[in-house]
């Protein structure tokens, strides 16, 4: 269950984001069903025409398939700032963080597929 939405202001600000939960369920003889909250946002502001402005923020948690009974949730965000210097060429600086932690289930991940 996701809902979504988008704001502007032509050619000026603009904003993107989604928030909703995921819900997940395994087998009889898998592990434990689990839900999990997820979002993302971003942000992007043209201060002058062919400058931007951007930034971005994202929460999700993803299973892992090399680990059994193991999951991990990750919070990230980020930001830049791009400019066009011609009809064809864009110069773009980009920066970010992620951090993520690893969630073990108690039941162990058990016939999991």
């Amino acid at each position: 269950m996701r809902g979504r939405f988008t704001y502007g202001v032509p050619k000026k600000f603009d904003i993107n984001g989604s928030a909703g939960v995921e819900f997940r369920q395994f087998g009889p003889l898998g592990r434990a069903n689990f839900s999990a909250p997820i979002a993302e946002l971003a942000v992007t502001f043209e201060s002058i025409e062919g400058t931007k402005l951007f930034a971005n923020a994202r929460y999700r948690t993803y299973v892992s398939n090399a680990l059994l009974g193991q999951d991990f949730r990750v919070t990230a965000c980020g930001g830049g700032l791009e400019q066009r210097l011609s009809e064809r060429l864009n110069f773009r600086v980009v920066t970010g963080y992620e951090m993520a932690e690893l969630l073990q289930h108690a039941d162990g991940g058990r016939g999991r597929t």
